[in-house]
Protein backbone atom coordinates (compact mmCIF):
# COMPACT_ATOMS: atom_id res chain seq x y z
CA UNK A 1 0.00 0.00 0.00
CA UNK A 2 2.68 2.37 0.75
CA UNK A 3 3.97 2.28 -2.88
CA UNK A 4 -0.06 3.60 -4.26
CA UNK A 5 0.11 7.13 -5.51
CA UNK A 6 -3.75 7.20 -5.89
CA UNK A 7 -6.62 6.27 -3.53
CA UNK A 8 -10.09 6.64 -4.92
CA UNK A 9 -12.81 6.28 -2.66
CA UNK A 10 -16.69 4.91 -2.62
CA UNK A 11 -18.73 6.92 -0.90
CA UNK A 12 -21.85 5.13 1.20
CA UNK A 13 -20.71 2.51 3.48
CA UNK A 14 -17.08 3.82 2.99
CA UNK A 15 -16.07 7.36 3.35
CA UNK A 16 -19.94 7.83 5.03
CA UNK A 17 -21.83 5.42 7.50
CA UNK A 18 -25.07 5.31 5.59
CA UNK A 19 -25.90 1.85 4.75
CA UNK A 20 -28.23 1.31 7.70
CA UNK A 21 -29.82 4.54 7.44
CA UNK A 22 -30.29 3.97 3.54
CA UNK A 23 -32.22 0.66 4.36
CA UNK A 24 -34.03 2.48 6.65
CA UNK A 25 -34.77 5.52 4.12
CA UNK A 26 -35.74 3.14 1.43
CA UNK A 27 -38.11 1.04 3.43
CA UNK A 28 -39.78 3.77 4.97
CA UNK A 29 -40.14 5.64 1.89
CA UNK A 30 -42.41 2.25 0.81
CA UNK A 31 -44.17 2.19 3.85
CA UNK A 32 -45.26 6.06 2.88
CA UNK A 33 -46.05 4.60 -0.86
CA UNK A 34 -48.17 1.75 1.11
CA UNK A 35 -45.76 -0.35 -0.50
CA UNK A 36 -44.59 -3.83 0.70
CA UNK A 37 -40.87 -4.34 2.24
CA UNK A 38 -38.33 -6.56 0.24
CA UNK A 39 -36.57 -8.90 2.37
CA UNK A 40 -33.59 -7.26 4.14
CA UNK A 41 -31.35 -9.54 2.19
CA UNK A 42 -32.65 -8.11 -1.18
CA UNK A 43 -31.38 -5.08 -0.30
CA UNK A 44 -28.09 -6.02 0.73
CA UNK A 45 -27.33 -7.67 -2.37
CA UNK A 46 -28.56 -4.73 -4.43
CA UNK A 47 -26.80 -2.13 -2.50
CA UNK A 48 -24.12 -0.17 -4.55
CA UNK A 49 -26.27 -0.44 -7.71
CA UNK A 50 -27.17 2.92 -9.38
CA UNK A 51 -29.93 4.71 -7.70
CA UNK A 52 -32.89 4.61 -10.69
CA UNK A 53 -31.91 0.96 -11.15
CA UNK A 54 -32.06 -0.15 -7.57
CA UNK A 55 -35.56 1.79 -7.41
CA UNK A 56 -36.46 -0.06 -10.65
CA UNK A 57 -35.72 -3.62 -9.43
CA UNK A 58 -37.70 -2.55 -6.13
CA UNK A 59 -40.55 -1.99 -7.84
CA UNK A 60 -40.44 -4.48 -9.98
CA UNK A 61 -40.03 -7.03 -7.27
CA UNK A 62 -42.78 -6.27 -5.07
CA UNK A 63 -45.35 -6.13 -8.00
CA UNK A 64 -46.06 -2.27 -8.14
CA UNK A 65 -46.96 -1.30 -11.50
CA UNK A 66 -48.49 2.29 -10.27
CA UNK A 67 -45.56 3.62 -8.79
CA UNK A 68 -42.84 4.96 -10.67
CA UNK A 69 -39.18 6.12 -9.81
CA UNK A 70 -40.18 9.41 -9.99
CA UNK A 71 -42.65 9.01 -7.64
CA UNK A 72 -40.73 7.16 -4.79
CA UNK A 73 -38.32 10.36 -5.47
CA UNK A 74 -41.09 12.33 -4.79
CA UNK A 75 -41.41 10.87 -0.94
CA UNK A 76 -37.74 9.70 -0.77
CA UNK A 77 -36.39 13.41 -1.14
CA UNK A 78 -38.69 14.68 1.93
CA UNK A 79 -37.64 12.42 4.34
CA UNK A 80 -34.37 13.34 6.00
CA UNK A 81 -31.02 12.27 6.08
CA UNK A 82 -28.80 12.18 9.05
CA UNK A 83 -25.39 10.49 9.11
CA UNK A 84 -22.58 10.21 11.98
CA UNK A 85 -19.60 12.95 11.69
CA UNK A 86 -16.57 12.02 9.11
CA UNK A 87 -14.39 14.77 10.11
CA UNK A 88 -11.42 12.59 11.50
CA UNK A 89 -11.46 10.66 7.92
CA UNK A 90 -11.64 14.13 5.68
CA UNK A 91 -8.70 15.58 7.97
CA UNK A 92 -7.05 11.84 6.93
CA UNK A 93 -7.34 13.17 3.08
CA UNK A 94 -6.31 16.49 3.38
CA UNK A 95 -3.08 15.06 5.06
CA UNK A 96 -2.75 12.47 2.77
CA UNK A 97 -2.63 15.36 -0.57
CA UNK A 98 0.18 16.79 2.04
CA UNK A 99 2.36 13.83 1.20
CA UNK A 100 1.39 14.01 -2.84
CA UNK A 101 -1.42 11.19 -2.81
CA UNK A 102 -4.18 11.93 -5.18
CA UNK A 103 -7.38 11.27 -3.67
CA UNK A 104 -10.66 10.68 -5.60
CA UNK A 105 -14.38 9.69 -5.51
CA UNK A 106 -16.06 7.43 -7.71
CA UNK A 107 -20.16 6.68 -6.41
CA UNK A 108 -22.91 5.46 -7.85
CA UNK A 109 -25.14 8.46 -6.37
CA UNK A 110 -26.01 10.77 -8.69
CA UNK A 111 -24.59 14.85 -8.26
CA UNK A 112 -27.38 16.21 -6.25
CA UNK A 113 -27.21 13.44 -3.87
CA UNK A 114 -24.20 13.19 -3.17
CA UNK A 115 -23.64 17.28 -2.68
CA UNK A 116 -26.70 16.94 -0.46
CA UNK A 117 -24.83 14.47 1.79
CA UNK A 118 -22.19 16.63 1.55
CA UNK A 119 -23.58 19.51 3.02
CA UNK A 120 -25.81 17.37 5.57
CA UNK A 121 -22.24 16.70 6.70
CA UNK A 122 -20.15 19.35 6.52
CA UNK A 123 -17.83 17.72 4.33
CA UNK A 124 -15.60 19.63 1.74
CA UNK A 125 -16.10 17.67 -1.65
CA UNK A 126 -13.23 19.50 -3.23
CA UNK A 127 -10.72 17.89 -1.15
CA UNK A 128 -11.26 15.30 -4.28
CA UNK A 129 -8.63 15.93 -6.68
CA UNK A 130 -10.91 13.71 -9.44
CA UNK A 131 -14.63 13.29 -8.29
CA UNK A 132 -16.92 10.72 -10.40
CA UNK A 133 -21.00 10.28 -9.63
CA UNK A 134 -23.24 8.56 -11.58
CA UNK A 135 -24.06 11.50 -13.47
CA UNK A 136 -20.43 12.50 -15.20
CA UNK A 137 -20.45 8.92 -16.84
CA UNK A 138 -22.67 6.46 -18.54
CA UNK A 139 -20.80 3.47 -17.08
CA UNK A 140 -21.37 2.58 -13.52
CA UNK A 141 -20.00 -0.53 -11.41
CA UNK A 142 -20.37 -3.31 -11.58
CA UNK A 143 -18.73 -2.46 -15.35
CA UNK A 144 -15.05 -1.95 -14.94
CA UNK A 145 -15.69 0.57 -17.83
CA UNK A 146 -16.59 2.81 -14.89
CA UNK A 147 -12.81 3.59 -14.22
CA UNK A 148 -12.57 4.53 -17.71
CA UNK A 149 -12.32 8.13 -16.75
CA UNK A 150 -9.90 7.47 -13.78
CA UNK A 151 -7.47 6.19 -15.83
CA UNK A 152 -7.29 8.30 -18.43
CA UNK A 153 -7.07 11.41 -15.74
CA UNK A 154 -3.81 9.70 -14.61
CA UNK A 155 -2.45 9.67 -17.38
CA UNK A 156 -1.12 13.75 -17.20
CA UNK A 157 0.47 12.78 -14.02
CA UNK A 158 2.53 10.00 -15.52
CA UNK A 159 0.59 7.45 -13.34
CA UNK A 160 -0.85 3.84 -14.23
CA UNK A 161 -3.34 1.88 -12.95
CA UNK A 162 -0.91 -0.16 -10.58
CA UNK A 163 -0.84 3.03 -8.61
CA UNK A 164 -4.28 2.94 -8.10
CA UNK A 165 -6.36 1.52 -5.01
CA UNK A 166 -9.89 1.38 -5.03
CA UNK A 167 -12.08 1.42 -1.46
CA UNK A 168 -15.22 0.33 -1.51
CA UNK A 169 -17.88 -1.79 0.44
CA UNK A 170 -19.85 -4.40 -2.09
CA UNK A 171 -18.19 -7.67 -3.21
CA UNK A 172 -20.40 -7.96 -6.15
CA UNK A 173 -20.39 -3.93 -7.24
CA UNK A 174 -16.87 -2.35 -6.03
CA UNK A 175 -14.37 -5.38 -5.88
CA UNK A 176 -16.10 -6.74 -9.39
CA UNK A 177 -15.55 -3.29 -11.21
CA UNK A 178 -11.66 -3.31 -9.71
CA UNK A 179 -11.75 -7.36 -11.51
CA UNK A 180 -12.94 -6.33 -14.21
CA UNK A 181 -11.30 -3.20 -15.21
CA UNK A 182 -8.83 -3.06 -17.88
CA UNK A 183 -6.29 -3.59 -16.24
CA UNK A 184 -7.64 -4.43 -12.85
CA UNK A 185 -7.18 -1.87 -10.31
CA UNK A 186 -6.28 -2.95 -6.55
CA UNK A 187 -8.73 -3.04 -3.61
CA UNK A 188 -9.20 -2.11 -0.25
CA UNK A 189 -12.86 -3.47 1.31
CA UNK A 190 -15.07 -1.83 4.14
CA UNK A 191 -16.89 -3.66 5.76
CA UNK A 192 -20.03 -1.69 6.60
CA UNK A 193 -23.50 -3.87 6.56
CA UNK A 194 -23.45 -4.75 3.18
CA UNK A 195 -20.90 -7.36 2.97
CA UNK A 196 -19.25 -9.16 5.99
CA UNK A 197 -15.32 -9.57 6.81
CA UNK A 198 -15.61 -13.54 5.66
CA UNK A 199 -17.61 -12.18 2.52
CA UNK A 200 -14.38 -10.33 1.06
CA UNK A 201 -12.05 -12.88 2.29
CA UNK A 202 -14.15 -15.78 0.37
CA UNK A 203 -14.16 -13.45 -2.70
CA UNK A 204 -10.54 -13.52 -2.35
CA UNK A 205 -9.37 -10.12 -0.44
CA UNK A 206 -6.62 -10.22 1.57
CA UNK A 207 -6.85 -9.81 5.45
CA UNK A 208 -5.11 -7.08 5.36
CA UNK A 209 -6.75 -5.08 2.81
CA UNK A 210 -10.26 -5.54 4.68
CA UNK A 211 -11.24 -2.89 6.80
CA UNK A 212 -13.76 -3.74 9.56
CA UNK A 213 -16.02 -0.29 9.45
CA UNK A 214 -16.28 3.29 7.87
CA UNK A 215 -15.28 4.25 11.38
CA UNK A 216 -11.93 2.32 10.82
CA UNK A 217 -11.23 3.97 7.50
CA UNK A 218 -9.22 7.10 8.98
CA UNK A 219 -6.92 4.65 11.63
CA UNK A 220 -5.80 2.58 7.82
CA UNK A 221 -5.41 5.96 6.28
CA UNK A 222 -3.68 7.35 9.29
CA UNK A 223 -0.95 4.40 9.23
CA UNK A 224 -0.33 5.39 5.43
CA UNK A 225 0.63 8.87 6.69
CA UNK A 226 2.79 7.14 9.44
CA UNK A 227 4.68 5.03 6.69
CA UNK A 228 4.95 8.78 4.97
CA UNK A 229 6.26 10.29 8.74
CA UNK A 230 8.68 7.25 9.37
CA UNK A 231 10.20 7.41 6.21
Amino acid sequence: MKHKKVLIFDWDGTLLNSTEGGYTKVEHTLEVLGLKLPPREFLKKHWGMKADKLVDLILQTIGSNNVSYDNFCEVYDLINEEYPSIEETYECLIHLKSFNYKVGLITSRISDSWLKSCEITNFNGNCFDFTQTATHFYHHKPSGRVFGPLLNWIKRYDLTPSDVVYFGDTVTYDLKATQESIPPIDFIGVVSGVNSRNDFLEAGVHPSRIINSCEEVSIFLNRLIQQKVEV
